[in-house]
């Protein structure tokens, strides 16, 4: 398994993605002024590379790279973002910014890119309000070099009936989503969980975007 670490992006009218990276090794040993290379790649939707970039970080030093601005115009709603510094497993942040509320949800990175072992079923542990709640989109991201077929479903938190049900195709090294259309669904209850059938690899799991009624929206996997 490489020290190479991933995380989802987002392309689209509304998500800015921002990959905020530091460099950790000058907090561990600040009076040696180590710099750090970072190489940063991105997968499109079928996890080929469509952009690779080196870039250095002085001691103490920190970058935050929009993806956006990597893709220069390449088409790509959604697909995977992965660094490597070659000293052990990277840690870098990935925010994703709604472009017209200016609200911000905050993500770690996932887990080790080139797995080839896959997940067990997998039930989140949100509860969900659908109250004033629009739609529930699920991103998926696939670690692996493996494809993956997902199948997401929605329960009643206490009665555990479904509510509806997605299913989503994936390519290794790659991403993809869902979307529940909460507001068209009929006698949605007020609570609701999530669960797949399989995840794409042992760690992953889902993210779980909420956009409600009022434009505001959170993120959280888990």
């Amino acid at each position: 398994m490489s020290g190479r670490i991933g995380q989802l992006f987002i392309n689209d009218d509304k998500i800015t993605t921002y990959l905020c990276l530091n460099n950790h090794l000058s907090f561990l040993s600040p009076e040696e002024g180590k710099e750090l290379s970072v190489n940063v790649q991105l997968h499109n939707e079928k996890g080929d590379i469509v952009v690779e970039k080196t870039v250095h970080l002085a001691n103490r030093g920190a970058l935050s790279l929009s993806v956006s601005e990597l893709l220069q115009g390449i088409p790509c709603r959604v697909g995977m973002a992965s660094c490597d510094t070659g000293v052990g497993n990277t840690h870098f942040f990935t925010y994703y910014l709604n472009n017209e509320s200016q609200a911000m949800a905050i993500i770690h990175p996932q887990s080790a890119m080139g797995q080839s072992e896959k997940g067990k079923a997998w039930r989140s542990c949100q509860s969900i309000v659908t109250d004033k709640l629009q739609s529930l989109k699920v991103f998926h991201a696939n670690h692996s070099i493996h494809p993956a077929t997902i199948r997401y479903t929605l329960r009643d938190f206490y009665e555990k009936t479904v509510v509806d049900e997605r299913m989503l195709q994936v390519e290794g090294a790659s991403a993809g989503f869902v979307e529940f259309d909460i507001v068209r669904l009929s006698a949605c209850p007020s609570l609701v969980s999530l669960e797949t059938d399989t995840l794409p690899s042992p760690n992953g799991k889902a993210l779980l975007m909420r956009e409600y009624s009022n434009g505001r929206y959170s993120m959280s996997h888990g």
